[in-house]
């Protein structure tokens, strides 16, 4: 199911895009974490009791969640190579032990077609675009074979940088911080994560559990 946000009547309201590109806007009561929370067959059940179908180029989208929190991670090695190699520096070891993350800020979600200021005296505005998990059930510690089961979906994060901001945060080696405080860019909508199951292959499960330590890098 594809789920989404969109502006109606000044308000946030819920709605479900369906296969042929129709908006149907739920219930004022429904949420999107209502719908990701449930199975595909109550998801089913909540659409068909839509409140309205609109044409989606009538309608003005939202970022189609509004998150608590936001970690962006660097999952494979070509993304770690390009950010150190060019300064003559290997992927670290400490790389292949886990996935590395930055905490990201909530507080600047934006949605597809939003206008995106550019942060003061910074001429070098940058995007990455990106897939972001969405976690729809609570867990800590979990194994890599556990963590997918908290993934209720999928949607697009453009990621954004003031690069001139960022070289020059990264002279201290502590991190990001205004480089990626203004603009977090998410959907156009959700994709659950069920819809991509007839997807899934063996090969695919392999190399991605290979990806860190104990693994050869060409893997």
């Amino acid at each position: 199911m594809r789920i989404a946000r969109i502006d109606h009547e000044g308000a946030a309201r819920t709605a479900v895009i369906t296969p042929d590109d129709r908006v149907q806007l739920l219930s004022a009561e429904v949420g999107v974490l209502d719908l990701l929370d449930t199975s595909p067959q109550q998801r089913d059940t909540i659409a068909d009791g839509a409140e309205a179908e609109l044409a989606l180029s009538d309608v003005r989208l939202l970022a189609p969640i509004e998150p608590p929190s936001i970690r962006d991670f660097s999952v494979f090695e070509a993304h770690i190579e390009g950010i150190v190699m060019g300064q003559g520096i290997p992927v670290p070891e400490r790389w292949y032990e886990g996935p590395f993350c930055y905490f990201s800020n909530p507080h600047a979600i934006t949605g597809p077609g939003d206008e995106i200021e550019i942060p003061p005296a910074s001429h070098r505005l940058d995007l990455e675009l990106e897939v972001a998990a969405i976690i729809g059930r609570a867990g800590r510690n979990l194994t890599v074979e556990e963590a997918g089961a908290h993934i209720a979906g999928y949607t697009i994060f453009n990621d954004w940088s003031a690069r001139d901001h960022a070289i020059d945060e990264m002279r201290l080696g502590l991190g990001f911080c205004k480089a990626k405080d203004f603009a977090n860019t998410l959907g156009p909508w959700i994709l659950t994560a069920d819809e991509f199951e007839r997807f899934r292959s063996a090969s695919s499960a392999t190399t991605r559990s290979r990806t860190w330590r104990g693994a050869s890098r060409s893997s």
